[in-house]
Parts: structure tokens; C-alpha cells; sequence
């Protein structure tokens, strides 16, 4: 095998392990983000796609962190229109590939206690890579968000991959506008036929529009190196290290990890992608304590602040198997590591693992299923765990060249261990999709 082409997979497995997306991409994903690098149709390029959809939607147990007039929660569940709009693909040169995904969408109720709900999401990713020499690549990326459903947008996937963006926490528990911006880079150079080595960085922040809520930001990176065991089976270590930073005084967190990695191909179809290893986490945080009532009298004062430090170790695994069929693909995964947690909750011990599975049929009809279980545990509260888990299973059908029929159904539960916080989301629609193509629109 050339080492051009080596080239292009030591960024394709390094990135998998360091948590870029995972499945494959059967069309236009109009629900959520692609699974597979964008640009991709089932592993072969495609050009700029475009398309536009309306939906007649039913939502269950939306929850914002707010109160009304009277002092309830701003609960409630209805039927709601979603409108979007968006532009899928990819341009590819003989030495780089740029390739965008772009769509907005606008939510609109109809009940007059649910208006506050109204709102828009938009998400941008931008991708580009390129071969500078033989020897050498590099790749650029940008993604920024801003949405106000839970899960990270109205199209965020139900089961979300595991290490989709840096900060990892698009799992969000209240309906609240937030808005996200990650970015990151990488350089993969051969030392000689076999060896190669890739180092990559990111930042990201993450901003919440409810002041009752945290927000967060950080950065991260690292470096691997891979050894080619044979035409295809890869191995070699890793290490990253991250800074998570939170609002309100809650703290921040210094992460060390480091893995062995292993990208092998089983066969033309399967392959698996899994990195193992350790991961070190210090936390910190200020609190307020009360001062001997000797000294309160002659301070004037009954608390002071005090610096907190949790110190902690544990697994850390990131591992995607997937399987291509000439018309779809299924992919399973399994990510256990830190994470900057959620809204209201500050860096965790992440658990996330799932199932996504994505066919087109025919060329008229394409399906797809999805389903996840993930727990947060924060480091620095040991009492305060986070689980939430889920399904979802959507359809499309390709009316005429242009026109098709979309349907589907997700249904998630959130619960926070020892508190009131327990919640039961179900989400069906029905709707239309414009987009020119030979291609039915996948929805996963």
C-alpha cells in the first residue's frame, strides 16, 4: 500500500480514537450530524447537496430552567412546525478536500404556554485536509452551535457519538439556548514506512444563555504514535491532556490520559478502532466553610473560602466497531473517560455507549435506528450522578426526484440521582423534505 494512502488512514484512526464521529453516511442527514467524514456517501465523495424540510412534530416534557409569574416550572408538552434548511458536501481537490455542513432550523408551538419554546438552531461544521508532501498531511476543523433543545439542538443525534467535540457534553438536561464553538488542528508525518506519529490540539467554549447554569470552556491536546503492523492492523500509544475551566467559581480540572491504540480491519467490512488505558484528573474548587466561632468574633464574620482538591484515577476506553454494507452501515461504541459534564454539572466520569445502524433499502427508501446509555458521576461531588438513556427510529421516502416522506419516533429518559429531577421525553413528526439527488435523505 502507498504511503500516500497511509497518509489519509493515519488521520482517519488517530482522529477516531481521539473521538471524532463514528458510523457511516447514507445521504443527507437532515436529524442529526453525519456519521462519517463529511463529504462522504457511504465512503465515496459526493458534491454539495442541498436541502429543506417542514415537520409536524409532537414533543413531551419540555423543561427550561425557569419559573413563571407565579414561581412553576415552565414545563409542558405539545404539537409543534420545524422548518430547516441546509447544504451537505464536500469539494474535492487532488491534494485537499474541504467540506462544510451547515443547517438551521426554526421551532415554532402552537400553544400559547409553549411560545416560549419558539426558537431557532444552527450548526456549522467545517472540515479541510490536506497532503502537503509524500510524507506529511494536515487537517483543520470548526464547529459552532447555537440551539435551545436539549441533547445539543433539535438535530443532535438521540444517541450522540461519544467524543463528537472536545467538551463532549452535548447531553444538555434543560431546554436553554446555548451556544458552542470548538476548533482544532492536526499534522500526521511518516518517519519511515511503518512508524508515523500525529499531534493534534482543540479548544472549545460552551455558553449558556440561563445564568442559572454553568458554562465552561477548555482546551486540549496531544500526541500518537503508530506503528503498521501489517496492510491492516495499526498500534501504538497516545497521550492527551486537557484543562477544563468553569463559571461561577465552581473550579477547574486538569486531565493527564494516556492509551495504547489498535485500528484493525477485519475485513473489507468490519473494523474496529479501540484505544485503552489510564486516565489522572486533580479538580479544583472554592467553598465557603464556617470559621471557629473565636475567630468569627473577632473578624466580624462567620465563613471564609477554601480551596477544595479532588485527585482521582480511572479507565479510560474509546472504541468504535463498525461494519460498511454497500448500502449502509452499523456502528457500535463505547467511551468511558472525563468530560466537562453538563449545565449544571461540572467535570465528570463520563460513561457513553451505543448503537446506530443506518440502510437505504432502495433507492426510494432509506431507515435507520439509534440507542445510547449515558451516566455522568461529578468529580468533585461524589453523591451527584447523572444518567440518561434512550432509542430512536426514523424513515424516509423518496416521493419523486426531489420530494420525500420523512417519519419518526425518539424517546429518552433523564434522571439525577437523589434529587426530584426525573424526566420522560418522547419526540414523533412526520414531514417533507426537499433535496436534489438520487440519494434518499438519511435521517441518522
Amino acid at each position: 500500500m502507498s504511503r500516500r494512502v497511509w497518509l489519509v488512514l493515519a488521520l482517519g484512526s488517530v482522529t477516531a480514537v481521539w473521538g471524532q464521529n463514528v458510523g457511516g453516511y447514507t445521504g443527507p442527514a437532515v436529524l442529526s450530524r453525519a456519521g462519517a467524514p463529511l463529504g462522504k456517501y457511504l465512503g465515496q465523495p459526493i458534491t454539495f447537496r442541498f436541502h429543506a424540510g417542514v415537520q409536524a412534530s409532537y414533543f413531551t416534557d419540555l423543561f427550561a430552567p425557569a419559573t413563571d409569574e407565579v414561581g412553576n416550572l415552565i414545563t409542558g408538552s405539545g404539537p409543534g412546525v420545524v422548518g430547516t434548511v441546509g447544504v451537505y458536501g464536500a469539494r474535492h481537490g487532488r491534494h485537499d478536500t474541504l467540506a462544510v455542513d451547515l443547517l438551521g432550523a426554526y421551532r415554532a408551538y402552537s400553544r400559547t404556554d409553549l411560545r416560549s419554546y419558539n426558537g431557532a438552531d444552527v450548526r456549522l461544521g467545517l472540515d479541510y485536509a490536506r497532503q502537503t508532501s509524500v510524507r506529511t498531511a494536515f487537517e483543520l476543523g470548526i464547529n459552532a452551535s447555537s440551539y435551545s433543545y436539549s441533547y445539543g439542538g433539535l438535530y443532535q443525534p438521540v444517541a450522540p457519538d461519544p467524543t463528537e467535540d472536545l467538551d463532549g457534553s452535548a447531553v444538555e438536561p434543560f431546554d436553554t439556548r446555548t451556544t458552542r464553538l470548538s476548533a482544532r488542528a492536526g499534522v500526521s508525518h511518516f518517519l519511515t514506512q511503518r512508524w508515523f506519529f500525529t499531534v493534534r490540539g482543540g479548544g472549545y467554549t460552551a455558553q449558556r444563555h440561563s445564568k442559572a447554569l454553568l458554562d465552561s470552556s477548555g482546551f486540549s491536546g496531544g500526541a500518537a504514535l503508530r506503528y503498521r503492523l501489517s496492510a491492516n492492523t495499526t498500534i501504538g500509544p497516545a497521550y492527551q491532556y486537557s484543562q477544563f475551566y468553569f463559571s461561577a467559581n465552581v473550579g477547574q480540572s486538569w486531565i493527564h490520559d494516556i492509551q495504547l491504540a489498535l485500528d484493525h480491519k477485519f475485513s473489507p467490512h468490519w473494523q474496529i478502532v479501540l484505544g485503552a488505558g489510564a486516565y489522572y484528573v486533580r479538580s479544583e474548587r472554592v467553598t465557603t466553610v464556617p470559621l471557629d466561632p473565636v475567630i468569627a468574633a473577632i473578624i466580624g464574620r462567620p465563613t471564609t473560602l477554601q480551596p477544595v482538591t479532588d485527585k482521582r484515577t480511572g479507565p479510560s476506553i474509546r472504541a468504535t466497531l463498525s461494519r460498511a454494507f454497500r448500502r449502509g452501515s452499523l456502528s457500535f461504541f463505547v467511551y468511558q473517560g472525563v468530560r466537562p459534564g453538563n449545565s449544571f454539572m461540572a467535570t465528570s466520569e463520563t460513561t457513553n455507549v451505543g448503537v446506530r445502524y443506518s440502510y437505504t433499502a432502495t433507492s426510494r427508501v432509506n431507515f435507520g435506528l439509534r440507542a445510547n446509555y449515558y451516566r455522568a458521576n461529578a468529580t468533585m461531588g461524589r453523591d451527584v450522578r447523572y444518567d440518561n438513556y434512550g432509542a430512536g427510529a426514523a424513515m424516509s421516502v423518496r416521493l419523486a426526484r426531489s420530494l420525500h416522506f420523512t417519519a419518526g419516533v425518539d424517546y429518552r429518559t433523564q434522571d439525577l440521582r437523589n434529587s426530584n429531577y426525573n424526566r420522560n421525553r418522547l419526540r414523533a413528526f412526520v414531514g417533507l423534505v426537499f433535496s436534489p439527488g438520487e440519494i434518499p435523505v438519511s435521517l441518522f
